[in-house]
């Protein structure tokens, strides 16, 4: 059974939302970053596996963190937030680790990716959305990255492209 990590959509805090009837619907913006970003940290990318709808639980499918980590560590964080305008007063998208891909979310929640028994695995990370109707029209975003140790230290950071919800029937 794979592991799953679960935020309840209503911890997010007060959300701006549409009154207008909205489909559910997820897109993806943003190119990763893949120049210059070390030769052990591919960007991450996440993958949406169904739509999110309200009284339902929206799952993302995210690649794990490597497991071992005595030589080489990727750690994989993947991050929810409300706005893909700015995160504490820095406007989006912002690049934090130079040419590695840019922020584009807020990080209003952060995960870190459990360890994995191999590369290519993956984690489900759930949101769950009450069924609310005044949640619907309301977005999100969400984005990966994978943090590289090598010997102890940080040796590359490697942004995902990043995702955008909105609350639907």
């Amino acid at each position: 059974m794979p592991a799953t990590r679960t935020l309840t959509f209503a911890a997010l805090g007060a959300l701006a939302s549409s009154a207008a009837a909205q489909t559910a619907s997820y897109s993806y913006f943003g190119a990763p970053g893949t120049v210059g970003c070390g030769p052990f940290s591919p960007p991450v990318t996440h993958v949406a596996t169904n739509l999110p709808r309200i009284g339902t639980t929206f799952v993302a499918a995210v690649p794990t963190s490597n497991g071992g980590c005595s030589y080489l560590c990727n750690l994989r964080l993947f991050a929810t937030g409300i706005s893909n305008a700015a995160f504490l007063g820095v406007p989006l998208p912002h690049s934090v680790f130079g040419h590695c891909g840019q922020l584009r979310v807020s990080l209003d929640t952060i995960a870190l990716m459990p360890m994995g028994a191999t590369t290519n695995a993956t984690v489900q990370s759930a949101l769950v959305i009450p069924n609310a109707p005044a949640l619907v029209g309301t977005s999100f975003y969400q984005q990966s990255v994978s943090l590289t140790y090598i010997l102890g230290g940080l040796n590359a950071v490697a942004w995902g492209r990043a995702g955008h919800g909105t609350i639907g029937y």
